[in-house]
């Protein structure tokens, strides 16, 4: 099991930052615990909070496209507001992923990595709209 990292200062920072802010955004290099201490400081927190992974601006400008759970996407406002969420078994049974969500420069399509309920693994377009998702990139292909 990893040892937690002790790091008051960092900690105490993203705590005061999320009192101010109803959005706060932790950037770094790969692989320096910057999920780790988020999930730490949302642990710690009473009331609603969300950790949202891999964000994506909208093309228009509306917001980020944000993974809060395995199975969602959420488009969050700059302000903290959540504007759209969609529940992926919903829209045609991709229920574990969605990894690195990218909108297409139109923003009419949601790409995810993604596996359905079938267990077909891939990349799955997602009308942004609404709608079925399609397999455009199988994993499983030999």
């Amino acid at each position: 099991m990893p040892e937690r990292l002790d790091r008051p200062h960092h900690v105490a920072r993203l705590t005061a930052l999320l009192r101010q802010f109803p959005v706060v955004a932790v950037l770094g290099a790969r692989q320096v615990g910057k999920t780790t201490l988020a999930r730490q400081v949302v642990a710690a927190r009473r009331g609603p909070t969300a950790l949202f992974d891999t964000p994506e601006w909208a093309p228009d400008g509306s917001g980020v496209l944000c993974v809060p759970r395995l199975t969602e996407l959420a488009l969050v406002s700059p302000a903290g507001r959540v504007i759209r969420r969609r529940g992926l078994a919903a829209t045609g049974g991709v229920t574990k992923a969605p990894t690195a969500p990218r909108y297409s420069r139109d923003g009419r399509t949601i790409y995810v990595a993604g596996t359905r309920e079938d267990c077909r693994r891939g990349i799955w377009a997602i009308p942004a709209a609404g709608g079925t998702p399609r397999l455009v990139i199988a994993f499983d292909d030999a």
